[in-house]
């Protein structure tokens, strides 16, 4: 009798676990989640078909690896927000993750001053989700990218500055 599979999986720099399972609540079913760092990313249930259970098991187990893989599970996480206050010429970015801490967070920061081009810049994050942006004189438009897993977010602010 197949009981499930467990898998580690490297997509790009990242590495997640990938569990698959029968569970009979609510109903009969199969069930792929996907953790990195002991959160879980993503979740996909579908009706068990009793004769072909341990078939139908290995075949969603695949299937999700493979999804993984070819990065289409990207922004399939849990929603990743972004906050920002301002304080004495700094932005101050709080990254949060709805239900769990932010883990192994990146975070991308282009800041356009009079509609100039800008080039888009990683930005340290400290390990509480916190991230600071000098911002020139008179103000700018903050363009914020981030990521976590398979969770992603976006955020743009125009500030201006009377200094």
């Amino acid at each position: 009798m197949t009981y499930g599979f467990n898998t580690d999986v490297r997509a790009g720099d990242e590495l997640f676990h990938v569990q698959t399972e029968p569970c009979t609540r609510p109903a009969p079913a199969i069930e792929t989640t996907i953790f990195q760092g002991g959160i879980v990313q993503f979740l996909e249930r579908a009706p068990l078909s009793s004769p072909a259970q341990a078939e139908q098991l290995r075949a969603q187990h695949a299937a999700v690896i493979a999804q993984l893989q070819a990065g289409n599970l990207r922004g399939r996480g849990p929603a990743l927000e972004i906050e920002a206050a301002l304080e004495a010429g700094d932005l101050t970015l709080r990254l949060r993750r709805e239900s769990a801490a932010v883990p192994q967070c990146q975070l991308w920061v282009r800041v356009q001053e009079d509609g100039r081009a800008a080039p888009e810049v990683l930005l340290p994050v400290s390990p509480d989700g916190l991230a600071r942006v000098r911002l020139p004189a008179g103000g700018a438009v903050i363009c914020v990218r981030a990521s976590s897993g398979l969770s992603r977010g976006e955020k743009t602010w125009r500030i201006w500055r009377g200094d």
